[in-house]
């Protein structure tokens, strides 16, 4: 499962080019990009990309992960 980390506040679409290059060439489905403080889900035709709080993911990261 690919993790990007962009830690700024405002993350846009074009941020996730290289997160989206790894998912299709690995056939992966799902892929995380950390931020400062910025959450949003994307859905795309090769899978869905989740934007979240850093701090949210080191807290929550076992649901994220499917541990």
């Amino acid at each position: 499962m690919p993790i990007e980390v962009k830690y700024r506040g405002k993350i846009q679409k074009k941020d996730m080019s290289a997160l989206r290059s790894f998912m299709i060439r690995y056939k992966v489905d799902k892929g995380y990009l950390l931020s400062y403080d910025f959450e949003k889900e994307y859905a795309f035709s090769w899978g869905k990309n989740f934007i979240i709080p850093a701090w949210k993911f080191l807290l929550f990261s076992q649901s994220y992960l499917n541990f």
